[in-house]
């Protein structure tokens, strides 16, 4: 019997192996390398933007690259981004979501979203 678990070692060891290979292979390849093997960061970024509310009808759009966000009126922000209907504040948030942002976060009167 000695020798039948010595028999048996072998493969069960050379399995173990495999696997812990292919998971240190697997873990490497997952992030993408630029050429100096430094990790890319733009792989995968999101962009962010806030709609912020100031008043009532006065709203902020700050879409991550802005220099200077303007206040503006919920209805010149919704032509501005390309809406086309009753510009209320489910339509912006429609046309928001049509253009891919999506809702991450919401505090007080700050929504902000990714895409």
């Amino acid at each position: 019997m000695d020798c039948f678990f010595s028999v048996c070692r072998i493969p069960v060891f050379f399995s173990v192996a495999s696997l812990v290979l292919l998971s240190v292979c697997a873990f490497a390849v997952d992030a993408p390398r630029d050429h100096l093997g430094e990790s890319v960061s733009s792989y995968g970024q999101c962009s962010y933007g806030q709609l912020t509310f100031e008043s009532k009808d006065q709203v902020r759009w700050d879409e991550g690259g802005n220099d200077l966000p303007r206040t503006e009126s919920l209805s010149t922000i919704y032509r501005r981004l390309g809406g086309s209907q009753r510009p209320t504040l489910v339509n912006l948030l429609n046309l928001l979501g049509a253009n891919g942002w999506e809702l991450v976060q919401r505090e007080d009167d700050t929504w902000t979203f990714k895409r």
